[in-house]
C-alpha cells in the first residue's frame, strides 16, 4: 500500500467484487469536492448497486467523510482516501487506470466520439463542476501557475526570515 493512502474494508462483498475476475476491466469512482454529505452516501449506494470495484475519496480523510444516505452499503465496497488530486493522479498512473471526468461543457468530448478503452481499468470523477478549473490546474499545471506557486513560496520565505529578524531585534530591547 502506498504511503498516505488508507483502505477501508469493513466487510467483504459476497461476490468478491470485480477483484476476483482479472479478465474484466475494473470500474472505479472518484469522489472529489462533493459539498453535501448526503450526496456522498448516495454515490456510494449507487456504486455498490453497479458493482464498482472501489471508490477513491480525494481531499477528505475517513473521519471527515460522512456516508449518510448510503443505507449501510459503504461497508460493502473498498474505499481508498487520497490527500489531493496529485496523489490520486500518481496512484492512477502507477496502476494503469484511466480517469474520465464527467461534466457537460462546450469543451466536453462525447463518449461516442472518444469511446472507452476496452479491457482497461477506468475511474470516473464525480465532483462539483464549479471547481473544474481548479481541478484542471491540479492535473495539468501551466508554467504560469508553477511560477506563481514558486513566487509565493519565495515571498513566504522572505516574510518568515523578516519576522525572525524582527523577533531577534525585539529580544535585544528586552535586555
Amino acid at each position: 500500500m502506498e504511503e498516505g493512502n488508507t483502505f477501508e474494508t469493513d466487510k467483504e462483498r459476497e461476490d468478491g467484487g470485480n477483484y476476483e475476475n482479472t479478465n474484466k476491466s475494473k470500474m472505479y469512482v472518484v469522489i472529489y469536492n462533493i459539498g453535501k454529505k448526503k450526496n456522498i452516501g448516495n454515490i456510494v449506494r449507487s456504486c455498490v448497486a453497479f458493482n464498482v470495484s472501489g471508490i477513491f475519496v480525494v481531499g477528505r480523510n475517513k473521519k471527515e467523510t460522512s456516508f449518510f444516505g448510503s443505507m449501510g452499503t459503504h461497508g460493502y465496497i473498498k474505499i481508498r482516501y487520497f490527500i489531493n488530486m496529485i496523489e490520486l493522479k500518481q496512484y492512477l498512473n502507477n496502476n494503469n487506470i484511466l480517469l474520465y471526468a464527467c461534466e457537460i461543457t462546450n469543451q466536453s468530448i462525447p463518449i461516442t466520439e472518444q469511446p472507452f478503452v476496452k479491457n482497461k481499468d477506468t475511474a470516473f470523477l464525480f465532483g462539483n463542476e464549479e471547481r473544474e478549473n481548479k481541478l484542471n490546474n491540479y492535473l495539468n499545471p501551466s508554467e504560469d501557475l508553477m511560477k506563481e506557486i514558486d513566487d509565493k513560496r519565495i515571498m513566504r520565505e522572505r516574510k518568515k526570515t523578516e519576522n525572525q529578524l524582527a523577533n531577534l531585534d525585539n529580544l535585544e530591547f528586552l535586555f
